[in-house]
């Protein structure tokens, strides 16, 4: 849980780590945003007797977010998680956004296309916030839960690695020869997170470039002594030139993109925790759900109607480890992987059309509408749109729940692709 205050900030991002626009503010409910170390107990009896500390396996991100959709907030994340987004403007300010996959046989990718996320979680339950920054998330999957005319709620459920989940360091003097960037990753020691701040400045510069270049370290505007040769990953160094993490295998590091050159004396700090971030609260309305259209044909086609429904869209995603590293290094999709949509709904017995649907494994369409409040002064509205053609209950892992009981419960599903829109007028989220 976020606590009380607990907000998120989300954007594009055109390739990995590379954001694409500002960030967006999303009320959430509740994120369970965390890097969770994958560990084997040691084998091994130490002098006491005990076993040894476990071994780390590896590290990687993942967790959800909870939030009562808007089209503002959402439809970032609701295009992230497609190939291809196209964009028309109905009237002066409105947008509709069309959402789908990306076919490389016959589309073209515009402008539009994103390839991954870049978040900042800050909470409020810790003595001092901080606000963790995951650069190349990508999401793995989206439950919609709608009620009879509630207020829908939506869950992304995202994977991210150990090593884009970073923030920038604030820096003191300006050093206007060096363009590029320092983002700080990893975890400082335990009981240190809300310490003092961390400091790093260019001592010799050699010719102003990584590997040549050399950085102090050190706590509260106090250095140690030795200069640390720059490479594009360092690990942080406490006063005493001791490592700033309470784990070699976990190092807390500065991760530098050169640009330019650096000058010598030019400073750096690390805050332990972020100022609680500005938010910029959207007038767009909350989405309701709408009664969901069910088609299928039996020789005639008959649409019903559901007002209470599920729906939900699976992207495989995993992460990849890398040879002879304690992190995995790239996030990947699993050997024959696709994505599919599921619809679970209840389906009383009195409805014997949908009944014989189901048993003669008809395939069966899905039309799903939130809708929001008229934009301004125009004749539009806020609202987002799914349609699914092909669900069928016999593809694999479809379930029937209930069987045979009132009322059953049936979990069609689709291995086919989806159409989204979505329609409002924020500027915001147009990319770059």
């Amino acid at each position: 849980m976020p606590g009380q205050n607990g907000q998120l900030r989300i954007g594009f991002e055109r390739k990995e780590g590379v954001p694409g626009n500002d960030m967006t503010f999303v009320p959430i409910t509740s994120e369970t945003l965390d890097t969770e170390p994958d560990t084997q107990p040691d084998p091994n009896l130490n002098p006491s007797g005990n076993r040894g500390q476990s071994l780390l396996l590896g590290l990687a991100g993942s967790g959800n977010i909870v939030c009562a959709p808007n089209s503002e907030s959402l439809l970032k994340v609701r295009a992230h998680m497609h190939g291809y987004n196209e964009v028309t403007t109905p009237v002066a300010g409105v947008k509709l956004w069309t959402l789908r996959d990306f076919d490389e046989t016959e589309d073209t990718a515009v402008a539009y296309y994103k390839d991954s996320m870049h978040a900042g979680i800050w909470r409020d339950e810790r003595d001092n916030p901080t606000e963790y920054h995951a650069m190349g998330m990508k999401a793995s999957q989206m439950q919609l839960v709608v009620g009879a005319h509630e207020i829908a709620t939506m869950t992304h459920t995202f994977l991210f690695l150990r090593d884009t989940y970073m923030k920038k360091p604030d820096e003191v003097a300006v050093n206007v020869a060096f363009t590029g960037d320092i983002n700080v990753r990893g975890h400082r020691a335990e009981g240190d997170e809300n310490g003092d701040e961390y400091n790093f400045k260019v001592g010799t510069v050699g010719t102003g470039l990584l590997g040549s270049t050399t950085f102090l370290f050190g706590k509260n505007g106090v250095y140690g002594t030795e200069e640390h040769v720059t490479a594009e990953v360092m690990d942080v160094h406490n006063v005493d030139d001791s490592l700033a993490a309470g784990d070699s295998g976990i190092p807390f590091q500065i991760l530098i993109t050169m640009g330019g050159a650096f000058t010598a004396g030019d400073e750096w700090k690390i805050e332990p925790r972020s100022p609680k971030p500005v938010q910029v609260v959207s007038d767009r309305p909350l989405l309701h759900g709408m009664a969901a259209e069910v088609m299928f044909t039996m020789g005639t086609t008959f649409t019903r109607t559901i007002e209470q429904f599920t729906l939900t869209q699976n992207v495989p995603r995993e992460a990849e480890e890398g040879i002879g590293s304690l992190y995995s290094q790239s996030i990947g999709v699993p050997a024959n992987a696709q994505r599919w949509w599921t619809f679970g709904f209840d389906a009383p017995y009195n409805d014997l059309k949908l009944k014989q649907a189901l048993l003669q494994q008809r395939t069966i369409s899905v039309y799903v509408k939130l809708r929001g409040k008229q934009i301004g002064a125009t004749a539009y509205q806020d609202f987002g749109d799914f349609t699914i053609e092909s669900m069928n209950i016999t593809q694999a892992g479809a379930t029937l729940v209930n069987a045979g009981r009132l009322p059953e419960s049936p979990v069609l599903e689709s291995f086919g692709g989806c159409v989204e829109r979505w329609q409002n007028t924020i500027a915001s989220i147009t990319p770059p």
